[in-house]
């Protein structure tokens, strides 16, 4: 029981060790690149969406036939097990 309690030990210690080292390549890698926001993000913005609130506004900025309105059938499923 001790012997395992040993080997889990240093099992744990080899992968703390190369979980520092990884991450002080992958630090070093960004360092290196430009910067950006996000080292994940692509180099282009897809899209930017901006949001103005103000809590004073008491009507909607949407206009009221903004949109479409879709007419649908229920339909009831028969093939619950």
């Amino acid at each position: 029981m001790l012997r395992f309690v040993f080997y889990l030990f240093i099992a744990w210690a080899v992968f703390r060790i190369l979980d520092f080292w990884w991450a002080s390549r992958r630090r070093a890698e960004y360092a290196r690149r430009p910067h950006t926001s996000n080292p994940n993000t692509r180099s282009q913005k897809q899209q930017e969406i901006v949001v103005t609130y103000d809590p004073r506004q008491t009507r909607s900025a949407v206009k009221q036939d903004a949109g479409e309105v879709v007419d649908f059938e229920e339909i009831e499923d028969d093939s619950k097990s």
